[in-house]
């Protein structure tokens, strides 16, 4: 996350390795100085199947080389790879940086808003996994994999009917990716640290582990000595059985909840 505060001023974290950047101020610099190839970086830009970028997005080409600089960076310094998502919301550039995983950075252009969610699965609209949900799938008879294309047939009018009015016009912009929602600025430090290991093949027994445990622990205090300003309240371990046989296609589509099943 240091690299990440190197390159924008407005940035959210949204998890462990998660975050929403807020890039306006930064493209308008960029902007400005009138260096930019926008026909180069809009034929160069990964669009969502049906729609592509030209000239007019000239804000979200700006960001889309602003973020190709960061990812970049980010590999120097850590080796670790990263996927983006840029558009003008947090809900569809959060959708679309699972669209090209595990490398590679997915532009959504303002006119391909509509299409681009058409394709996404109702399961995968954030804030309806749970009672609100159901009972929309249930009212209209949908699939939690049919597609927001299914949703967006529907009339604002219908689904305040059936869901209440608030409610009916929240499904009414999710559904078409309308988000007013602002990156929040916050403090970057990590709320918990996480040291973890994937065993090929997996351990049999305790005595197996124990090395593997020790490893762990240490590269956890030697994290936590480095900064001394915070302190520790508790400790959790977690360990897991064979990866389900669709954890490769859930971990690509970017459902991350759906990927394995925690045992202990």
């Amino acid at each position: 996350f240091a690299v990440v505060q190197r390159h924008a001023t407005r940035c959210e974290m949204a998890s462990i390795d998660e975050v929403y950047l807020d890039l306006t101020e930064e493209v308008g610099q960029r902007l400005s100085a009138h260096t930019l190839d926008l026909p180069q970086l809009a034929e160069s830009a990964v669009c969502p199947e049906g729609c592509m970028a030209d000239a007019k997005d000239s804000h979200l080409l700006a960001a889309l080389e602003l973020v190709q600089k960061l990812r970049e960076d980010i590999f120097a310094d850590t080796g670790f790879t990263v996927s983006a998502g840029i558009s003008e919301s947090k809900l569809v550039a959060k959708l679309a940086s699972a669209c090209h995983k595990p490398n590679r950075q997915t532009l959504v252009p303002s006119a391909g808003v509509l299409s681009f969610m058409a394709s996404v699965k109702l399961k995968d609209l954030r804030g309806l996994g749970g009672k609100l949900g159901q009972k929309l799938r249930s009212a209209l008879q949908l699939e939690p994999e049919a597609p927001s294309a299914e949703l967006q047939k529907v009339a604002l009018a219908e689904l305040q009917r059936l869901l209440g009015e608030q409610s009916g016009a929240f499904v009414y912009r999710l559904c078409r990716g309308e988000d007013q929602e602002e990156v929040k600025p916050g403090e970057m430090k990590r709320k918990q640290y996480l040291s973890f290991k994937s065993l090929s093949p997996p351990a049999e027994s305790i005595s197996d582990l124990e090395p593997w445990l020790t490893s762990l622990a240490t590269e956890l205090v030697g994290r936590l000595r480095e900064d001394p300003t915070r302190q520790p309240r508790s400790l959790v371990l977690y360990h897991r059985g064979r990866l389900d046989s669709d954890h490769g296609r859930n971990w690509m589509a970017g459902r991350t909840s759906e990927l394995t099943k925690t045992i202990s």
